[in-house]
């Protein structure tokens, strides 16, 4: 192999035993969560719960230790060089104290129930990113159900209006 593109940390070891090397460069991609908002019965019209959410989720252990430094926390949707990107803008903190009083000022004081409908398999590693989303999220009372689509279908439903999910 010439070159390999899209692969995990955990690749690297094999690369380095057969004489190759991994180099790690940073791509003009930003990975995010949607919230849909548009339904009023949703939590997530509140934003309290959307920014208890943002902070619950540890990014810094996402970028570290998941996907090996390679990447760092995104402040938007924007990548640095790109038009309108904000060099000022930063990460929201990784604050889940602050994440439990916005849900309970927002009436969750008691946790609630989200479904996430992601896509694997575009990117080494990305089943693990999600749980860990879950596992952060479960950790400020916010339970998830993630469920996996094609990115077909994903793409199907979300533009057609029949996303049956939160995240």
């Amino acid at each position: 192999v010439d070159i390999a593109m899209v692969l995990s940390r955990d690749n690297k070891p094999a690369a380095e035993r057969g004489g190759g090397r991994m180099v790690t460069r940073l791509t003009p991609q930003v990975d995010f969560i949607g919230f849909l908002t548009e339904r009023r019965d949703t939590p997530l019209h509140d934003p309290r719960v959307r920014r208890a959410l943002g902070m619950a989720i540890d990014r810094a252990l996402l970028t570290e230790h998941l996907l090996g430094g390679a990447t760092r926390p995104a402040s938007q949707l924007s990548v640095p060089g790109a038009f309108g990107f904000d060099p000022t803008l930063a990460p929201l903190p990784h604050d889940p104290a602050q994440a439990r009083q916005l849900l309970a000022a927002a009436g969750h004081a008691d946790g609630l129930r989200l479904k996430m409908i992601v896509t694997t398999g575009e990117v080494a590693g990305d089943t693990v990113y999600f749980q860990q989303i879950g596992s952060d999220l479960r950790k400020v009372g916010v339970e998830v159900e993630i469920r996996n689509r094609p990115s077909t279908r994903q793409l199907q439903e979300l533009f057609s209006g029949n996303l049956q999910g939160d995240l």
